[in-house]
């Protein structure tokens, strides 16, 4: 029997574990993978495990606020002078961001004239008469200077004219039967040719055989103005042409 020798080479590894203790804002990375959570994790790397031991803590944001202010507005140390919204950026108790935004509406002192057709809504109220008109706001009193002017279009024919003379239906032009209207007459650089006496409105809105007082005047374009005799006007979309037969 013969005796044989084995020879077998053993190689010991050392163990090498490691222990990390991390704290972290809302995720931590760690051997490939992220955490957003506290606890001990754990990796095996054959003899040897890596442990970590993790506090997430989390970052904050606060519920959008709303403010209106005069002029300027300071919050969180800096100073805004236009309407907008604002974020601010800041430490939480955690050490972590804290987020808060503001919906900021700057305002000024209004004192304003407005002319207007019929009605104007000025601050959320509907107005229909002339006068001034006061809103309280974050800066004070703001004041509207409004004039309410009776406005729309009215019919003037024939149109063509070679006479001058026609018929105005005041029908869409919000005159009431009874107001006493002035007619103006211009021509195509704004000079005043002609300009009637006061006049009534007819019960039913409709003036026969006014003389414009253009029979005179050259053939072209006119513009008619019609005025109470309070300042109140109608504006219109027709012209008048004077043209002479051929």
């Amino acid at each position: 029997v013969s005796n044989t020798a084995v020879t077998m080479t053993v190689t010991v590894n050392p163990v090498n574990n490691t222990a990390v203790t991390q704290t972290s804002c809302d995720s931590y990375p760690w051997n490939g993978a992220t955490y957003t959570a506290s606890g001990t994790y754990t990796r095996n790397n054959g003899c040897s495990t890596d442990t970590l031991y993790l506090t997430i803590k989390k970052s904050s944001s606060s519920p959008a606020t709303s403010q209106t202010a005069c002029g300027s507005y300071t919050w969180n140390g800096t100073t805004y002078s236009t309407s907008g919204t604002k974020t601010w950026t800041g430490t939480n108790a955690a050490g972590c961001d804290s987020t808060a935004t503001l919906n900021l509406t700057l305002e000024t002192l209004v004192d304003t004239t407005i002319t207007a057709c019929g009605s104007y809504t000025w601050n959320g109220t509907t107005y229909t008469a002339t006068g001034t008109y006061t809103h309280i706001s974050s800066c004070g009193t703001d004041s509207l200077h409004l004039t309410i002017n009776v406005c729309g279009d009215a019919v003037v024919y024939p149109n063509p004219t070679e006479s001058g003379i026609v018929t105005i239906n005041y029908g869409n032009a919000n005159f009431v039967a009874g107001s006493k209207v002035v007619i103006s007459v211009y021509d195509r650089s704004g000079k005043l040719v002609a300009k009637s006496p006061v006049k009534i409105v007819p019960a039913n809105r409709i003036d026969a055989d006014v003389d414009l007082g253009i029979k005179a005047c050259s053939n072209g374009m006119y513009f008619i103005k019609i005025e109470t005799t309070i300042g109140q006007s109608a504006r219109y979309s027709t012209k008048i042409l004077k043209a002479s037969k051929n």
